[in-house]
C-alpha cells in the first residue's frame, strides 16, 4: 500500500508536528502531538498526526485505538476512514480494512487513492476481480498516477492475461519505472519465449530491494546461468607443492547452484592439447566455495593451463 503523510489543515498548533513526520521522525511527532493534546484533547487533526506516528513506530495496536477515537469525533472525515484501513491493513486485519476504504469512498467518491487502498486490500485476500474494478475505479478518478495502472496490472498478470497485464505495466513504467513493474513483464516476456526481453527486464528488477529483487535476480540466473556460469561463478586455479592443480570455485550469489562442471585445458608431454572435464556433484550454497583436486601435473606456471566453468543450473 502506497502510505502518504496526512493532509491536515495548517495552524500554529500542527505545523512543528507536520514538519517532523514529513521529517520521518515519528517519536519526535508523538510527543508534539500528545504535549498538544494533553491540552486540547478533541483536536481531530492531532490524533491523526499521533495515530499515524505510531504507526510508522509499528505500534499499530495504539494507533488503531487513537484513530477510532478521531473518528467518533469526527465521523464524516473520509481520511480518518482512510486511516483507520491501513492501521487495520498494518495488522492483516483486511476483511475489517475493506468497509473503512468502502466508508471513506462514500464520503468522497471522487478520491481515487481510497479505492486504491481497497483494491489492495482486497489483492491480499486473492479477491483478483474485486481488487481489478477497485484500481479500475482509481484509475477513472486519476489517470496520471502510476500506482493504480502498476497494482491493475499485476492483478492481470497474476492471472495470466498478459495482454491486459503488458499494457497496464507499460503505462506505470512511463509514469515511474519500478521494480515489480520489470519483473512482472519479465515473467511474462518469459511465457511468450522471448528470452532476451525476459533478460533485459529481470535485470531491471534485479536491482529493487527486498523480494522483489530477489526473484527477479533468481529469473536472471536461471535464464542465464547455464550458458554464462562464470558471470555468476569465480574461478581460481593454483599449483600445489607437487606441482598438481587444484581448482576452487566460489558462488558469489545468494542462490545455491548445482550440475557444476569443470573443464581444464592443457598441454600434454607431447605438446598435445587435452582436456579434463568433471561434474561436480551436491549444491554450492550462495557464498560458499569448493575445491577441486584435479590430480593434473606436475605444472610449472599458470600459462600451461585454462580453466573455464561450462555448466551449472540453479539449485531447485
Amino acid at each position: 500500500m502506497v502510505r502518504q503523510v496526512p493532509e491536515v489543515e495548517r495552524d500554529e498548533g500542527i505545523a512543528e508536528a507536520l514538519e517532523a513526520l514529513r521529517d520521518n521522525l515519528p517519536l519526535r511527532t508523538e510527543l508534539i502531538c500528545r504535549g498538544y493534546l494533553e491540552r486540547n484533547p478533541g483536536s481531530v487533526d492531532h490524533l491523526r498526526l499521533l495515530g499515524n506516528a505510531l504507526g510508522r513506530q509499528g505500534r499499530y495496536a495504539e494507533a488503531e485505538q487513537v484513530v477510532r477515537q478521531a473518528v467518533s469525533l469526527k465521523p464524516d472525515y473520509p481520511h480518518l476512514h482512510e486511516d483507520l484501513g491501513s492501521v487495520l491493513a498494518l495488522q492483516e486485519r483486511y476483511t475489517e480494512a475493506v468497509p473503512c476504504f468502502e466508508q471513506a469512498i462514500r464520503l468522497e467518491p471522487d478520491e481515487g487513492h481510497f479505492y486504491a487502498l481497497k483494491g489492495d486490500a482486497l489483492l491480499v485476500q486473492k479477491k483478483n476481480a474485486a481488487a481489478s474494478d477497485a484500481y479500475t475505479a482509481a484509475i477513472q478518478r486519476n489517470d496520471s498516477f502510476f500506482y493504480y495502472y502498476l497494482q491493475r496490472g499485476l492483478v492481470a498478470e497474476r492471472q495470466h492475461d498478459d495482454e491486459s497485464a503488458r499494457g497496464d505495466l507499460e503505462t506505470s513504467l512511463k509514469m515511474l519505472p519500478t521494480g515489480p513493474a520489470y519483473y512482472s513483464l519479465g515473467n511474462i516476456a518469459l511465457r511468450a519465449r522471448q528470452y532476451d526481453a525476459a533478460r533485459q527486464y529481470f535485470a531491471s528488477a534485479a536491482g529493487a530491494e527486498g523480494p522483489v529483487g530477489e526473484a527477479a535476480t533468481l529469473s536472471l540466473m536461471k535464464l542465464e546461468l547455464s550458458g554464462s556460469p562464470e558471470k555468476y561463478l569465480r574461478k581460481e586455479g593454483a599449483l600445489d607443492a607437487g606441482g598438481k592443480l587444484v581448482v576452487a570455485i566460489a558462488n558469489a550469489t545468494k542462490v545455491p547452484v548445482t550440475g557444476l562442471v569443470v573443464s581444464v585445458q592443457y598441454l600434454d608431454a607431447g605438446g598435445k592439447t587435452r582436456e579434463f572435464r568433471r561434474e561436480l556433484s551436491g549444491t554450492l550454497a550462495g557464498g560458499q566455495q569448493l575445491q577441486v583436486a584435479t590430480g593434473l601435473g606436475p605444472f610449472q606456471n599458470s600459462n600451461q593451463f585454462r580453466i573455464a566453468i561450462v555448466g551449472a543450473r540453479v539449485a531447485e
